[in-house]
């Protein structure tokens, strides 16, 4: 994407975010997606033909950025259950 795009969005390049493809015959979201940010670039994303496939997509297909706060995303780790026996 541009600069004006990352701007956009608040992203920067390096980040990396989920996209959200809706309303085709699955609904999919895409995570660990890098975004990669330069003048020359214009606003895409690139698919590996098997997850495209994989998800019904079309070339022109259209999506959402729905994550971008990866760095704040956290877990627990918990113990596991010990069943009798």
């Amino acid at each position: 994407m541009t600069p004006a795009d990352a701007k956009r969005f608040g992203v920067d390049d390096g980040d990396e975010v989920e996209v959200a493809v809706t309303g085709g015959p699955r609904d999919i979201v895409f995570g660990d997606v890098l975004i990669r940010v330069s003048p020359k670039y214009v606003l895409e994303m690139h698919l590996d033909t098997d997850e495209a496939n994989a998800a019904e997509l079309d070339q022109g297909a259209a999506g959402d950025l729905v994550y971008t706060n990866v760095t704040s995303a956290g877990g627990a780790l918990q113990g596991r259950r010990t069943l009798p026996g």
